[in-house]
């Protein structure tokens, strides 16, 4: 009998949605981990998307950038014990907008 997890991949797999359930599950696994290490400034932290071993972090501040490039390194290193399978090459940070519940306030 299979097990669940080898079943569901290769539904997915014949759909062609393993890539998609693969990126959302690096994005689920990457918030998660930054909100465990940095509880202060995790939740200014969006993670956009994964796609050829590249993780895109959006930030809304400058400060946010900061902080979330001196931890790249260990979360690329969190994700690669997680995730063998899977590539990872580098995180990139780009700057985002800023929520508008904060845009109204300034």
């Amino acid at each position: 009998m299979d097990h669940v997890a080898s079943v569901l991949s290769k539904v997915l797999r014949r759909r062609g949605l393993l890539v998609h359930a693969d990126a959302a599950l690096v994005a689920h696994e990457a918030k998660t981990w930054l909100l465990a290490e940095m509880p202060l400034m995790g939740r200014w932290f969006e993670i956009r998307s994964y796609k050829e071993g590249v993780l895109l972090i959006g930030c809304p501040h400058s400060i946010a950038a900061q902080e979330c490039q001196a931890v790249g390194h260990r979360l690329l290193e969190h994700l690669r014990k997680l995730m063998p399978k899977n590539e990872f090459s580098a995180i990139r940070i780009v700057r985002i907008d800023p929520p508008v519940a904060e845009t109204a306030l300034a």
